[in-house]
């Protein structure tokens, strides 16, 4: 590896796709969903039974990228709701236990690694299914 760090790597990349998706997309809105319409926990954990991203393509996700010249990709893999994009022994509050039933980070990570396409991963500390939260 070069003595590039990684932040001296990502100030020379201008063009990435941030990829910001989760239970609340299925609604149309944001992260802060359930807290801005102030919907009730028991309620918002329902939507699992509805997350099925049944056109998640990763190879497709790439090709628009490369293809608008972006340099990289970052993946929202949880977010304040708690909820994961990945197969994980910590929580059944993941996209296993939704209609998918796929683990949409390994797909995007198997994608971007056979095509050399950097991949950042953002995760949230912050976890308001949480129940120390």
């Amino acid at each position: 590896m070069s003595s590039d760090t990684v932040e001296s790597w990502f100030s020379r990349r201008r063009l990435g796709l941030f990829l910001h998706f989760g239970l609340y997309s299925i609604e149309g809105w944001h992260e802060q969903d359930q807290m801005r319409r102030r919907i009730p926990r028991e309620e918002y954990v329902r939507l699992v039974s509805r997350f099925d991203p049944a056109e998640f393509d990763p190879e497709s996700i790439l090709d628009m990228a490369e293809a608008a010249g972006m340099e990289y990709v970052c993946l929202t893999t949880k977010h304040h709701d708690g909820f994961c994009l990945w197969d994980t022994a910590q929580t059944d509050y993941s996209v296993m236990r939704s209609p998918c039933g796929k683990d949409l980070v390994r797909m995007l990570a198997d994608a971007c690694e056979a095509r050399k396409f950097p991949l950042g991963l953002y995760y949230s500390v912050v976890d308001w299914h949480h129940p120390s939260y």
